[in-house]
């Protein structure tokens, strides 16, 4: 069976996977910068990627309007700085405790996110990477990478 990725039913700029359509039980999208967005130019429009040369502040702005689409709060998310490195982080309580500075200084060079946590968004930017997520319907677990292949190795 060929598993892709299809619209969503209600935002045109997300996409989400065939394959979790009948999982009730998480949330599951990726974005495109196809419209709803503040961004410009090369970025235009709906850009979530904090480590591009867009302005910030639309950057900002762009995850406040994704927030606002399921009416959750920005510090929900979690968004590693991604380095094409190995490094897995597991979000549980006491990463959720921390302030938010140590959060952000620990998410440098984390390159999948592993919970069980509920009422999170793992998070991946892709550029040249595509985006993985697992799940474990029996243990609650969800995991978010991304792997490419390029020049015949795997970089994320």
């Amino acid at each position: 069976m060929i598993y892709a990725m299809k619209p969503h039913p209600h935002n045109k700029n997300l996409l989400q996977f065939d394959l979790f359509e009948s999982e009730k039980s998480i949330v599951h999208f990726t974005t495109t910068r196809i419209g709803g967005g503040v961004s410009n130019g090369t970025y235009s429009s709906f850009n979530m990627g904090n480590f591009s040369d867009d302005n910030p502040i639309n950057i900002y702005e762009n995850r406040q309007i994704l927030a606002r689409m399921f009416y959750m709060d920005l510090s929900r998310f979690i968004v590693p700085h991604q380095t094409h490195g190995t490094r897995v982080l597991k979000v549980d309580r006491q990463f959720l405790d921390m302030d938010n500075a140590d959060a952000i200084e620990i998410m440098y060079g984390v390159d999948a996110t592993i919970t069980k946590e509920k009422e999170l968004f793992l998070c991946v930017t892709t550029a040249d990477c595509v985006p993985i997520l697992l799940y474990d319907r029996k243990g609650g677990y969800c995991c978010y990478s991304c792997r490419v292949e390029r020049y015949g190795r795997t970089d994320c």
